[in-house]
């Protein structure tokens, strides 16, 4: 009684909706990633998890500043970027710094 309550019934349709709400979340929605590799660091660590928004541009396309994950191959092989430039800009890299548009 202490492991399913008074309403087993009602336990177990819980049970059900809280899995089918995992499910749909965490396959369709917040793909949870595993950072590897140091090219994040501040803002990532190498081993850190952390999920990634399925939904994030459907509203509003992608800005400079904005981390993406982006797929390799298939689902389970994301890289993890952080977008410095934008469509028509031109991006030079001289001395460690970045230069946009000059």
């Amino acid at each position: 009684m202490a492991l399913v309550g008074r309403r087993p019934l009602t336990t177990l349709a819980r049970i059900a909706v809280l899995a089918v709400v995992c499910f749909i979340t965490f396959n369709y929605i917040l793909l949870p990633i595993r950072i590897d590799g140091i090219s994040m660091e501040p803002t990532h660590h190498n081993g850190q998890i952390n999920c990634v928004n399925m939904l994030a541009y459907v509203f509003h396309e992608p800005r400079r500043g904005d981390i993406v994950a982006v797929r390799l191959a298939g689902k389970h092989v994301m890289f993890m970027k952080r977008i410095i430039g934008l469509p028509g800009e031109t991006i030079a890299f001289h001395d460690g710094h970045a230069y946009i548009n000059g």
